[in-house]
């Protein structure tokens, strides 16, 4: 992760998979843009539907475990129609 990181451009990914150690070995730096990360998950999440990714506020709460102030949760209508997790960010998103 960049020494310079800010936390109005950029956020952290991390995919919903396994562990939370397992998911953390999975993590990404992005801009952060609902557009950065619709990018991101075209090349790792095949099987979702990326014009239907939505990020809401999973908890407001600190985590300690990973040092997140903040957790946001990633959705996405996977291609059967179902909607789930897809993965969680420390950051809300903007538009741009």
């Amino acid at each position: 992760m960049s020494e310079e990181r800010t936390m109005e451009e950029t956020m952290l990914y991390r995919p919903h998979r396994g562990s939370l150690e397992s998911a953390m070995e999975g993590i990404a730096e992005l801009d952060n843009t609902i557009a950065a990360l619709v990018s991101h998950l075209r090349s790792t999440e095949p099987n979702i539907h990326h014009k239907t990714v939505e990020v809401g506020l999973y908890s407001d709460r600190p985590d300690d475990r990973i040092g997140w102030e903040k957790t946001f949760v990633v959705t996405a209508e996977y291609t059967d129609g179902w909607r789930g997790v897809v993965g969680f960010t420390d950051h809300g998103v903007s538009v741009a």
